[in-house]
């Protein structure tokens, strides 16, 4: 097994893909415990907007970091995280449980927790750029103009429908542009 992860923080969005996040979070949380023991791995649950910054800000003890969401808590957890000093930042692991999941798709990271898990568990840590705007960080995508506004709709209406996935942003996507 991977020795380099250390001790693994795991941020989870109980929210995430209306709700399985909560599940997918014990789940993950089981397989990485199986793997590495059961004192290798610390659940935390957001609470709610921002609290994933705060949360991977105070990840004292953590070599890894681990978001189990979707893009929107990477971007919150990116964030906490790039306010440590450098020497001081535990690595980022990523398990999909969104509904765009953008960028773990973009590192090909599985979208069934146990893949993901299996995939984080045989890694090798690997640099990535931080891209920074108005003190902000990104991790992959900066956004504006067209692209923001479906962003911004598909939150208003995952809440209204329910939906996720490719569903909804084809959706919101034909409204913003029409």
């Amino acid at each position: 097994m991977n020795s380099s992860l250390g001790h693994i923080l795991l941020i989870a969005n109980p929210a995430a893909q209306s709700g399985a996040g909560a599940a997918a979070a014990d789940k993950a949380a089981a397989n990485l415990r199986a793997a590495l023991g059961e004192d290798a791995v610390t659940v935390v649950r957001t609470a709610g907007p921002r609290h994933a910054c705060a949360i991977a800000e105070s990840a004292r003890g953590a070599q890894t970091v681990v978001a189990l969401g979707g893009d929107g808590l990477i971007h919150e957890v990116v964030n906490g995280l790039m306010t440590r000093p450098a020497g001081d930042r535990p690595q980022l692991g990523v398990i999909p449980v969104g509904s765009g999941n953008d960028y773990a798709r973009t590192l090909g990271v599985p979208a069934k927790v146990d893949r993901a898990c299996g995939l984080l568990l045989s890694a090798s840590p690997q640099p990535a750029d931080i891209g920074c705007v108005n003190g902000s960080f990104f991790a992959e995508t900066l956004s504006f103009g067209l692209d923001a506004a479906i962003a911004l709709d598909t939150m208003e209406r995952r809440k209204r429908t329910g939906r996720h996935g490719a569903a909804l942003y084809m959706a919101s996507g034909f409204d913003q542009l029409f």
